[in-house]
């Protein structure tokens, strides 16, 4: 006998549409410099790391970049980094998850490349480029994400101000 799959929530049609956004804090100051203790237990990581989508619930992938300080002369380790979801209806009561998503790329951690030769700069931070297959993880269709540190960045420079940014595509 087969099961029916639940279409039946309380939840907003999800179609393939890009937006325009902007990115915002994903990771505080600190939280790349040192590795989340486990990072695949959802209760263990942060609070402060949940992001949700905003009243628009366009975009189907979020992207993430790393602001960090001008003075980084080389990176040593990349910072590896996944993304729960799970979804929350109007009413607030947890329907799906929390999963750890997959990137575009098929794995839940991904390193986030910091390139202290060519990304760019405003002066007194660089931003990394983000690549959109191993930074971009889909959304499946989950209103709330909370981002988690498998391995923290390690180099020459200072780390501890660095910050991820996520934005939704």
């Amino acid at each position: 006998m087969s099961k029916v799959l639940r279409t039946d929530c309380d939840a907003d049609r999800v179609a393939p549409v890009s937006i325009m956004s902007f990115y915002v804090e994903a990771i505080e100051a600190t939280g790349l410099s040192t590795a989340d203790s486990t990072p695949s237990v959802f209760a263990s990581v942060a609070d402060s790391r949940i992001l949700e989508r905003g009243k628009r619930d366009s975009g189907t992938s979020l992207v993430v970049s790393i602001k960090y300080n001008d003075d980084v002369t080389a990176v040593s380790q990349q910072p590896k980094i996944g993304v729960f979801g799970w979804t929350v209806n109007q009413d607030g009561t947890i329907e799906d998850g929390p999963r750890l998503l997959v990137s575009r790329n098929g794995n839940v951690f991904e390193e986030v490349t910091m390139n202290a030769d060519d990304d760019a700069s405003d002066g007194g931070f660089k931003y990394s480029s983000p690549n959109l297959e191993e930074q971009c993880w889909d959304t499946a269709a989950c209103n709330r994400f909370k981002f988690v540190c498998e391995t923290e960045a390690t180099g020459t420079g200072t780390f501890t101000d660095a910050t991820l940014e996520a934005k939704i595509l």
